[in-house]
């Protein structure tokens, strides 16, 4: 048996899933959710550091590189265009952490847009002249031309 298969079955308990309906207009409406479930053998753990605000002293975080996200398929038949609004920590190795949907757009956009923000890499904030973890917001644009 394998460790993770130990692990898993010693801690791992089944949950109810619960979500909070998508809106549009501020109103809640009918939506595809795509979840997103990543698993490894390597062990996560949270980040004790704490997080800091742009102001007071704290840089923002830039972008050296992005990749830009795709279109899924069902978006691009239906000609779906927007932005999804991603809330998230920039580490002090200039990856993107603890990611968080804050505006969905739907169809699959909304996965894209996370699987796109795992692959960029940021120049971390700075306090003082030292790398900090940073709270951002990123909007990703998804259009057709």
């Amino acid at each position: 048996m394998c460790p993770m298969t130990l692990l898993v079955r010693r801690y791992w308990t089944p949950l109810a899933w619960r979500f909070l309906p998508a809106t549009g207009s501020k109103k809640p409406r009918f939506a595809d959710a795509t979840v997103l479930l990543e698993c490894s053998a390597e062990a996560v753990l949270p980040t004790t550091a704490p997080t800091a605000r742009v102001g007071g002293g704290v840089t923002p975080p830039t972008v050296v590189s992005k990749i830009e996200p795709e279109y899924s398929e069902g978006a691009r038949k239906s000609r779906l265009q927007g932005n999804v609004v991603v809330s998230l920590q920039v580490d002090t190795a200039g990856v993107a952490t603890n990611m968080k949907i804050t505006k969905m757009l739907g169809q699959g956009l909304d996965a894209k847009a996370m699987e796109a923000l795992k692959t960029w890499h940021f120049k971390p904030g700075t306090k003082d002249g030292k790398p900090v973890t940073v709270f951002a917001t990123i909007e990703v644009s998804f259009r057709l031309m």
